[in-house]
Order: structure tokens, then C-alpha cells, then sequence
């Protein structure tokens, strides 16, 4: 005679607390005062924040390296290319922006940064000057590629650098970015605000 398996007792969950029930929209029209001035607040932080930041400019100045056809043999200028697709020479190059030696040619200002990008797949680089001084800034990055065609001609035979595109004083700065901080304080302020406002119901349910 087969056995019945036991009966089981279906377990109910319990009742969620009536204060986390609640809907959310609920809440929010309760407490919508608290959450505003949070969110206020936490902005007004970080638009004071970011107003005390120093200002900072940059201003990028994009030049090429290129063999010297004009005093080169045609199986030369063959050579030069084909080394320069390699883009080793061009990677040299630009590092050299970098150096104390290089800056100290171009004057660079204490404080301010350089910092060379060689642009991918082509022989173009480019200087980025950073700086307090937008028009300083501009005037530190177009010293470079005559200063670089220099030290490319001694180290190479074959290759210079040639101005593409001068860097002009930028009209706004770069850093420190205020709408980005307001943007970012905001969120968070209201995060904040709604998990203030939430905290009560949390507190309650963990009570029941």
C-alpha cells in the first residue's frame, strides 16, 4: 500500500512593515523638502568646490614629421618613408617636447605642464601646453616645432618637423570644470536626499 508523503505547510511570507508598502511616490511628495535642499546643498559644496580650483588653460599646437625631399636622393627619400612608416621616428620625436632640455629651449613657465601625443596611424603629433595663462600657453606651444625641427635634423639625416596647425589662446579653461561639478554635486546631493528620506521607513522595517 503506497505511503502518502507528509503533508507540508505552505509558508506564507510575512507581511512587508506598512511604512517600506508605501509607495514611493508617496514618499517622495512627504518628504520632497528634504530632498530638494539636500540636493541644493550638496551642489552649492561642489560649485564652491570647484570655484576655489585654480584656473587652468591648454592650448595644443599639431606638427608633422616628414623626410627632407628637397635635400634628399630619390632612393633616399625611398628609404626615409619606409623607415618612417614604422612610426618609431615619429614616437622619438614627440618625447622630446618632454625633455628638460627641450623645455628649457621653449621657455616653458614653471607650472606649466607639457605633454606630447603622437596621433595613431599617421606621423602627426601633437604638444598640449597647460598653463595659467591662456595667451602664454599658446605662445609656449608654437615654439616647439621649430624647436623640434632642430633637434630632428641633428639627430636624423633625413626627417624635420613641420608646423600642420598653430595652437591659438584658448577663450575658456579646461580645469576646473565647473557645469561637470554642478552636474556630478547635484546627483549625488539628490542620492542623498532620497536615502534620508527612505531612512525612517528602513529604520522602522528593521524594528517591526
Amino acid at each position: 500500500m503506497p505511503v502518502a508523503p507528509p503533508a507540508t505547510t505552505p509558508v506564507t511570507p510575512p507581511p512587508p512593515p506598512r511604512a517600506l508598502a508605501a509607495p514611493i511616490s508617496r514618499l517622495m511628495l512627504r518628504d520632497w523638502k528634504r530632498v530638494l535642499l539636500t540636493a541644493i546643498a550638496v551642489t552649492a559644496i561642489a560649485w564652491s568646490l570647484a570655484a576655489m580650483q585654480p584656473r587652468r588653460y591648454r592650448a595644443s599646437v599639431l606638427a608633422s614629421v616628414g623626410p627632407l625631399a628637397e635635400t634628399l636622393e630619390p632612393n633616399e627619400l625611398l628609404r626615409s618613408v619606409e623607415v618612417l612608416e614604422r612610426r618609431t621616428v615619429v614616437g622619438t620625436v614627440a618625447a622630446l617636447a618632454s625633455t628638460p632640455v627641450t623645455r628649457a629651449r621653449a621657455a616653458v613657465a614653471s607650472g606649466y605642464r607639457v605633454e606630447p601625443v603622437v596621433l595613431p596611424n599617421t606621423n602627426l603629433f601633437r604638444v598640449d601646453v597647460e598653463g595659467d595663462n591662456p595667451a602664454q600657453t599658446a605662445a609656449i606651444a608654437n615654439r616647439f616645432p621649430e624647436i623640434l625641427n632642430a633637434q630632428t635634423r641633428a639627430m636624423y639625416k633625413y626627417y624635420g618637423v613641420n608646423l600642420v596647425s598653430p595652437a591659438t589662446a584658448p577663450d575658456a579653461p579646461f580645469s576646473p570644470r565647473t557645469g561637470r561639478a554642478i552636474a556630478a554635486g547635484f546627483a549625488i546631493g539628490l542620492f542623498l536626499g532620497l536615502l534620508a528620506a527612505f531612512a525612517p521607513a528602513w529604520r522602522a522595517a528593521r524594528r517591526a
